[in-house]
């Protein structure tokens, strides 16, 4: 079976290509970046339409805001049968273009979003959203070019849903700590100043700080499910704002209280901070 790695000179495209080697197949790619060290066995198209024709398989692993033009250019030279994996982490305004370009063109459409990084090293870490819909033809493909990984199925929109709480309200909860920290102490005196837990916390908004922009911006202003998220946060932050302005430490004991009942037990609790502790030490 012959793959294309469209974009295979990123972060998640490279990861792609190493995958499906290990995985036995023929793996081509193409990307406006050459690679510098490619892998054995790996084939290195000069344009999309060239790593797409012939291939059984097309993945596309291009900035998310050149998904569609990306796709589009891809579909008109996959044969019929073939199938077309995308991975954004937004489907809201993705999917309905992508289904009427594939359906058009008999080409098998399978969504899914990794819940991983290039940096994955073990094929059990895999954990995938497969946007199913209802239907197991996305769940079967995905178990079969995915054998090891962890599948979890959801609707579109439930999947933009789970998005702008795990990633949105992440990378912006870290942006904004960073900038909070940054109108009132320089990062470099920052770091000798904290202690293991707020050091964890740092290093979490700078590892944010440290990806690409562009797939940030578009997950916060592109996924309509954040915009309740972002107002969500901002009316607990005001809730707050209001406590600490009263100095009404009971109101903030009970806040704090009824959160930590809801989301651990001792038990939980005790691994959680060995966690940080431990995160601490590593670095």
């Amino acid at each position: 079976m012959r793959v294309a790695v469209i974009g295979s000179s990123g972060g998640m495209g490279s990861y792609f290509v190493k995958y499906f080697l290990s995985r036995g197949y023929d793996v081509v790619g193409s990307d406006v970046v050459t690679p510098r060290n490619r892998p054995r066995r790996f084939a290195f198209c000069s344009s999309n339409v060239e790593a797409t024709k012939g291939s059984d398989v097309v993945l596309v692993a291009s900035p998310i805001d050149t998904t569609i033009s990306v796709a589009n250019e891809c579909v008109r030279s996959m044969r019929r049968g073939s199938v077309l994996v995308e991975i954004s982490s937004v489907k809201g305004k993705i999917l309905p273009q992508l289904r009427r370009l594939t359906s058009r063109k008999g080409v098998t459409l399978l969504s899914i979003h990794p819940l991983f990084g290039p940096s994955l090293r073990s094929r059990r870490g895999m954990k995938l959203m497969v946007v199913s819909d209802g239907r197991s033809d996305g769940l079967e493909l995905s178990r079969k070019f995915f054998p090891d990984a962890e599948i979890l199925p959801v609707g579109g929109r439930e999947h933009d849903k789970l998005v702008a709480l795990t990633l949105a309200l992440t990378h912006l909860v870290n942006i904004l700590y960073a900038k909070t920290m940054s109108s009132r102490v320089r990062p470099e005196q920052l770091r000798k100043l904290l202690p293991p837990m707020s050091t964890v916390q740092l290093a979490l908004a700078e590892g944010v700080l440290s990806q690409d922009p562009r797939l940030y911006s578009y997950i916060l202003t592109e996924n309509e499910e954040t915009r309740h998220v972002v107002r969500t946060l901002s009316r607990n932050v005001n809730e707050v704002l209001r406590i600490v302005e009263r100095g009404d430490r009971r109101a903030f004991e009970r806040l704090y209280t009824g959160l930590a009942k809801a989301y651990s037990d001792d038990a939980r609790k005790n691994r959680s901070l060995s966690m940080i502790y431990k995160a601490f030490e590593t670095d």
